[in-house]
């Protein structure tokens, strides 16, 4: 083997090695990215909730507890 053909296939090995560590950091990017997708679908879904729930509040149809229907006032003095 001449030379320059042992040269070809040391950088080919070299590339190898690097495309390898590539995809293993794309995989691990991948990973990260999808739980952090997972966690904002559950955040939006707790804002929407909360949002919601402020909404009730202030129309005064939010429930206590026991499943009563509770006023602003009666919320804000403790009354729930």
């Amino acid at each position: 083997m001449s030379f320059f053909a042992c040269d070809l296939t040391v950088g080919a090995m070299q590339d190898v090695a690097s495309a390898k560590g590539i995809e293993k950091k794309l995989a691990s990017l991948s990973s990260e990215l999808q739980k952090l997708k997972d966690a904002s679908e559950n955040d939006d879904k707790e804002l929407k909730l909360a949002q919601q729930h402020l909404q009730e509040i202030n129309a005064g149809l939010s429930k206590n507890e026991d499943g009563a229907y509770a006023s602003l006032n009666d919320q804000l003095m403790g009354k729930t």
